[in-house]
C-alpha cells in the first residue's frame, strides 16, 4: 500500500486526445477523472492540471513539472 502522508503530486495533461467517447469535452473530463483517482492514495496528494499539454507534460510544460518538484522538496503538498 501507498504510504498515506507521503506526498503526491498528480501532473496531468489536459490535452489528450485517445479517441472521442462522444465530445472533446466530455473526453477531458473523463480524463482528468480517471486522473484525480490517483489522490486517493494519499491524504497530502494535489492534482495539477497542465492546461493545453499533450502526454508529454514535462516538454510541453517544464516550468510546471519543475515548480511540482520544488514544492515537494521544500515540504509541500
Amino acid at each position: 500500500a501507498f504510504p498515506l502522508d507521503v506526498p503526491l503530486v498528480v501532473i496531468t495533461a489536459d490535452g489528450q486526445d485517445f479517441g472521442s467517447p462522444s465530445t472533446a469535452v466530455e473526453h477531458r473530463r473523463l480524463w482528468v477523472d480517471l486522473q484525480a483517482r490517483w489522490l486517493g492514495l494519499s491524504r497530502r496528494s494535489e492534482l495539477i492540471l497542465a492546461e493545453g499539454s499533450g502526454h508529454m507534460v514535462h516538454w510541453d510544460q517544464p516550468e510546471l513539472v519543475l515548480g511540482a518538484i520544488r514544492s515537494l522538496l521544500q515540504g509541500g503538498s
